[in-house]
């Protein structure tokens, strides 16, 4: 059966059996870098050293010894105090969690008010949570607290509390409430018509838009096949005016603007051959 790791266990095993000092450096491997000359032989002691010497070095060796296992300890003891302070973070989060979902959004901002007031103020009553992981009760006493950096999670939990109000509204945006009023028999009926409606709505509005896209695709082919016959379709309709001479005149000079422009090419690439 696999062993079940926990982040205390995992940052314990991890960071403290290979922090202390006997583990980074034996005290033979210490003696052995102040032997006079380089000497790697793990010869004895009274052979290599002065006993004055390896007295002094053996006092040094403990002292760095101590203050190494007082960082270890410190290392420990924050460890300790993270992994309590997640287990009441959680524990308080999952019953607020039941909260509102036994509350099912009836009454509930004067009741969150008052829990979320309470949950900040850290009142003896909610410091006391069953831990579900292992069965055993977590108690958060008044040392629990203060190592737990109790004003700091005080906080960020009242900030966190106020964003998710103004976000997402007194019952959260994810949970399940029970305020929601389901469709019954009729009004979804009365729905599924009014959907039907619309969508016939838009699909006649589909339609004649299509319709008069149409049209106009029709009239452009028909403009184009006139301008194939050397036609226009304002021809007849300008003929008093004029205008039909004014579109000739446009198509005259057209031509003649382009003749010039291609002659001017044909000069050019013959002056640079």
């Amino acid at each position: 059966m696999a062993q079940h790791h926990t982040e205390e266990s995992l940052l314990t095993r991890y960071l403290l059996p290979p922090s202390s000092l006997p583990t980074i450096i034996p005290l033979s491997t210490f003696f052995n870098y102040h032997k006079p000359g380089v000497s790697n032989s793990n010869s004895s002691i009274s052979t290599t050293v002065n006993p004055a010497t390896a007295e002094a070095l053996k006092k040094f060796y403990r002292d760095l010894q101590f203050q190494r296992q007082i960082d270890v300890d410190t290392v420990r003891l924050n460890i300790e105090r993270e992994c309590r302070r997640g287990r009441v973070l959680k524990a308080r989060l999952r019953k607020r969690i039941k909260a509102e979902l036994r509350d099912g959004g009836q009454g509930v901002e004067s009741a969150n008010g008052r829990k979320r007031k309470h949950a900040v103020l850290g009142d003896s009553d909610e410091d006391q949570y069953e831990d579900e992981g292992n069965g055993n009760e977590l108690v958060d006493t008044g040392e629990g607290a203060a190592d737990c950096g109790e004003p700091y999670a005080t906080l960020t939990d009242s900030r966190e509390m106020a964003l998710d109000a103004k976000f997402f509204g007194p019952n959260g945006a994810v949970l399940p409430t029970r305020s929601r009023r389901y469709h019954t028999t009729m009004s979804l009926l009365a729905a599924m018509e009014s959907s039907i409606h619309d969508l016939e709505r838009e699909i006649a509005d589909l339609d004649g838009q299509s319709d008069k896209i149409l049209s106009e695709m029709h009239e452009t082919v028909g403009e184009l096949s006139d301008l194939l016959y050397g036609k226009s379709s304002r021809t007849g309709e300008g003929a008093e005016n004029g205008e039909d001479r004014a579109v000739e005149a446009e198509v005259v000079d057209a031509l003649k603007e382009f003749t010039n422009a291609v002659n001017r090419t044909v000069k050019e690439a013959q002056l640079v051959r």
